[in-house]
């Protein structure tokens, strides 16, 4: 199993599902460019999110047989890209709320700036040069956890934002302005869990609809919760993968 962490974190996401599916499968949970323990990207801000395809890729090309991936958020739309990129080293796929921007525009047949205007009317989150500013991480932090977050966070908290800030801001960029249309999933023939929560971003939501409806082999479940349940309420996301994947294999046995 190759897991995929959302922005601003690390692999470390994932060490309680590790625990959970020990007994069947081994966790790889690489960190992305500029997280954990990988360098950052040499490009900066200038950054493409196909570095990080590239690196997960790289791994998967390294594996003897194929995997299952797993992703949430960031990580769920690289582990869409990379299945894309080597779909026969992909058995299934576990995501939590994966972001697919570009879909959800060409879907509803209007321009980025047309979607991201509806929950950010000064388009901060399309300028990379504001990254550090104090408004963008507000706006960034409080868009997937909750109006009033950051303002509750204290300094400590939000030391790893700020000092992953750049890299946030060329990922956010790099998944708002891609421009892969929704029916480009319809290649992914593979079995795919999809995870949402009940109270997460109406984009984000939309984006899961849209997915249920373009990917051939899909099962889908809700959870109480937001967008952030895989680190705030790990156990019930956790708990649906793993009943996914005992399902799955018994199929396939």
């Amino acid at each position: 199993m190759v897991a995929l962490h959302s922005s601003g974190l690390s692999g470390l996401q994932w060490r309680r599902l590790a625990e959970k599916i020990s007994a069947h499968h081994r966790l790889l949970a690489p960190d992305f460019l500029g997280y954990g323990g990988s360098p950052p990207s040499a490009n900066g801000l200038d950054f493409r999110y196909t570095e990080d395809v590239d690196q997960v890729v790289s791994l998967l090309d390294t594996l003897p047989g194929s995997v299952i991936l797993v992703g949430h958020s960031y990580g769920g739309f690289i582990a869409l890209k990379s299945a894309l990129a080597r779909p026969h080293k992909v058995d299934t796929l576990c995501l939590y709320e994966p972001v697919m921007w570009g879909g959800l525009a060409s879907f509803r047949g209007v321009p980025i700036e047309d979607v991201v205007a509806r929950f950010d009317p000064e388009l901060l989150l399309l300028d990379k040069s504001e990254a550090r500013s104090e408004t963008y991480l507000e706006t960034f932090v409080d868009y997937w956890n909750g109006p009033g977050t950051w303002a509750q966070m204290t300094e400590l908290q939000r030391k790893p934002v700020r000092d992953g800030a750049e890299k946030i801001a060329a990922e956010v960029f790099e998944v708002v302005t891609d421009k892969t249309p929704h029916t480009d999933y319809r290649a992914l023939t593979q079995p795919v869990h999809l995870l949402h929560g009940t109270v997460s971003p109406e984009e984000v939501l939309a984006m899961k609809d849209i997915l249920l409806q373009t990917l051939p082999s899909v099962t889908s479940a809700c959870i109480p919760g937001g967008h952030m349940n895989p680190i705030r309420n790990p156990l019930p996301v956790n708990a649906h993968f793993t009943l996914f994947l005992q399902k799955w294999r018994e199929r396939k046995i």
